[in-house]
């Protein structure tokens, strides 16, 4: 009778994992250098990012819809698509623009968030999304003088904190898993 319930229990982590599956964004985004997530432009100046949208567990390629969520004041979109499809195990770039108002005071700061979500497929049906936020700020002024390590010019990988659920449930499955097998053994 226990070992019945425990298949249930077995089962139904089972069907939430592939539930979750369906859920989890399978594509992040890596943004260009910028030091604590600040980029520091001069009254005027301009800067042209490269944000690089990574598809590394779909098994079909995504679409996805970029938009500036904060400050589509001083940061454009310059591609001239509005959605991206991103191959599987491939890339795809979105290229923007950032400029500082001519009249910005030294020390402004203007917070910017992208926004990368998945596009619902054509014909209406019912669709899970997921979508990920990249926030930083333009600072107005000279960049501070500091050392760079190479760590620090990598850039930086937005996760997903749906696949950090779907590997605890994982390891909760496996544990179950071999709780039963240690049962077992001992009932021999």
């Amino acid at each position: 009778m226990a070992n019945k319930s425990i298949t249930q229990m077995l089962g139904i982590f089972i069907g939430i994992l592939i539930i979750l599956s369906a859920v989890a964004s399978a594509f992040s985004i890596s943004a260009p250098y910028m030091e604590n997530r600040k980029l520091y432009l001069s009254p005027g100046e301009s800067e042209e990012l490269e944000f690089v949208l990574q598809n590394a567990f779909a098994t079909e390629p995504t679409e996805v819809g970029v938009k500036i969520e904060e400050g589509s004041e001083i940061m454009q979109i310059i591609d001239p698509k509005s959605t991206y499809t991103i191959p599987v195990s491939g890339r795809a770039s979105v290229n923007t623009q950032v400029t500082a108002p001519p009249n910005a005071k030294i020390g402004d700061i203007y917070k910017i968030r992208v926004s990368v979500g998945t596009v619902p497929a054509e014909g209406g049906a019912f669709t899970f999304g997921s979508s990920i936020n990249h926030d930083f700020e333009v600072v107005v002024g000279e960049k501070p003088k500091t050392q760079i390590t190479g760590e620090q010019s990598k850039g930086e990988i937005a996760s997903n904190p749906s696949l950090y659920l779907i590997v605890g449930i994982i390891i909760v499955i496996l544990v179950i898993f071999f709780a039963l097998r240690k049962r077992k053994t001992k009932k021999r």
